[in-house]
């Protein structure tokens, strides 16, 4: 079999094998944003077993650092900016994070369910 043929034939059913909820390029969405020193929302929920990505927009004028022993990340967020962090697909519980620059004032906790 000519090697164009057998790549035409081979190609799509490779892709088929994977459902598109699984694919890298398909996180779970979640925004988050930061004012005044202060997470909003208190509390993110995404499903368990698949990428999450946290979009956070930092609405002060400081920079903060997004930080989470229980995540195992730290991410940096310049002031007026915005940042996404990208996750592995999590077991169910419950993820705390705070913002390491603020954390008497920004907390939060991400619920996989």
């Amino acid at each position: 079999m000519p090697l164009a043929r057998f790549l035409i034939v081979l190609l799509p059913a490779a892709f088929a094998a994977f459902p598109a909820d699984v694919r890298a390029d398909d996180a779970f969405p979640l925004g988050l944003t930061l004012k005044d020193h202060v997470f909003d929302a208190a509390e993110l929920i995404a499903p368990a077993g698949r990428d999450i990505a946290i979009t956070l927009k930092n609405k002060d004028e400081s920079f903060e650092e997004f930080d989470s022993d229980a995540l195992r990340t730290e991410k940096i967020v310049t002031a007026k900016g915005k940042v996404t962090i990208k996750l592995k697909p999590l077991a169910a519980g419950r993820y705390p994070f705070r913002g390491e620059f603020h954390d008497a004032t920004a907390q939060s906790v991400l619920v996989v369910e």
